[in-house]
């Protein structure tokens, strides 16, 4: 944050949220002086975006997967 590293866990926290809360507000100035959506993506991305096929799905097919996954081992930020 301001080219410091953060080590205390609560300060991290904070700083990642105060980002998530504060960029759509400078993605919407963004947007009003360049443009709409994908100006602004193409504009961020020089290189091609590749294109998305959307898959629809069912709730019961993602709790399915959700279900599925392996729990990994959590790392201490201490």
């Amino acid at each position: 944050m301001n080219d410091e590293k953060l080590k205390d866990p609560t300060n991290m926290a904070n700083a990642f949220n105060n980002f998530f809360i504060t960029i759509t507000d400078k993605l919407n100035i963004q947007q009003i002086q360049q443009g709409d959506a994908i100006s602004i993506l193409k504009d961020s991305f020089p290189r091609n975006i590749p294109s998305l096929k959307i898959i629809p799905t069912i709730k019961k097919e993602i709790t399915s997967i959700i279900h599925s996954l392996k729990p990994k081992k959590v790392i201490s930020l201490q």
